[in-house]
């Protein structure tokens, strides 16, 4: 059996939601995993309530004894999530971290510490994802793909971006966290995101890069993005969809939006035994549909060919 790692949960103002990923973790983590909680503080009266609820929530926790960090006063989405992971990271070598609104399959679990124990060592893995977007007969659009094909494929895959709706790492990756982004400036200027994934992706991460020093955007991911491409690191993402995210909705921070096609999007249990890829290499078809369809940063003909065959298959 895989060492079950130590879980946070990052939560600030929504109570419900928060019940519902501790349960969660009651759940599919199972009562003798240790939990950690970083609670951000209120940005005002507005707040209040919430806050107060979401800390009396976990106060009443009675199937374990968690770690709870609380913070006085609203750091934010950049501060307030940086500060709670660094406070994880400084008392554990690895992690699965779950935010208010994130809520794992049970399965989501062991795939987490199967994979925590597998690439501990390897610094070309740097996270683990519990988030799948792509379809699941994803092939080249001229190869016809069978059902027994799909059965056999690996239980997971590499890509290149950092999806956190459900995620772990381990302290020797986050070392390389930069919330400053202090390389960036000095990358700017230069063809390296250019080079990284084109002149649209170059335009749009180096767009996310600069709203977050100029202050514009008010979130922790992007700077963890940057590290992860800078280490020339990968991440691995589920052959299956673990996480589903509940909180597109009015009181969300980035996520407002109700009707968008990630919200609440349905999980598939994850089968063991795992099948392990052969490799530690970039799905090239998955990470094409991504840049595509999540982030909209290419649009080569090949690619366009098939985003236009899995639109008309979703």
């Amino acid at each position: 059996m895989p060492e079950r790692s130590p879980v946070l949960v990052l939560a600030f103002n929504r109570p419900d939601l928060t019940a519902q990923v501790l349960e969660a973790v009651r759940v599919g983590g199972g009562p003798d995993r240790e939990l950690y909680v970083a609670i951000d503080g209120p940005r005002g009266p507005r707040d209040a309530d919430g806050c107060r609820e979401v800390n009396e929530l976990v106060e009443s926790i009675t199937w374990c004894r968690p770690h709870v960090n609380r913070q006085p006063r609203n750091l934010g989405c950049r501060r307030g999530v940086q500060a709670g992971i660094d406070w994880f990271f400084t008392n554990v070598d690895r992690g699965i971290l779950l935010e208010d609104d994130t809520v794992p399959d049970p399965t989501f679990f062991p795939f987490m510490d199967e994979l925590l124990g597998r690439y501990a060592n390897d610094p070309s893995v740097m996270m683990i994802s519990g988030d799948d977007f792509t379809p699941a007969d994803l092939r080249d659009p001229s190869t016809p793909v069978t059902a027994s094909q799909l059965e056999q494929q690996d239980s997971y895959w590499f890509g290149r971006y950092a999806h956190i709706w459900g995620w772990a790492t381990w302290r020797r990756a986050w070392s390389c966290n930069d919330p400053e982004l202090t390389e960036w400036p000095r990358l700017r200027g230069t063809r390296w995101l250019r080079d990284l994934g084109g002149s649209t992706f170059a335009r749009y991460w180096g767009d996310a890069f600069d709203g977050v020093l100029s202050g514009r955007t008010d979130t922790w991911d992007y700077a963890w993005q940057l590290a992860i491409w800078r280490a020339g690191g990968v991440i691995a993402l589920p052959h299956g969809n673990l996480v589903t995210n509940l909180g597109f909705r009015s009181d969300a921070t980035h996520t407002i939006e109700a009707t968008a096609w990630q919200s609440a999007l349905p999980t598939t249990p994850m089968d063991f035994p795992l099948r392990h890829p052969t490799n530690v290499a970039v799905d090239a078809a998955r990470q094409a549909w991504t840049d595509a369809h999540v982030f909209g940063t290419d649009r080569s003909p090949w690619r366009r060919a098939l985003s236009a065959r899995l639109r008309r298959g979703r």
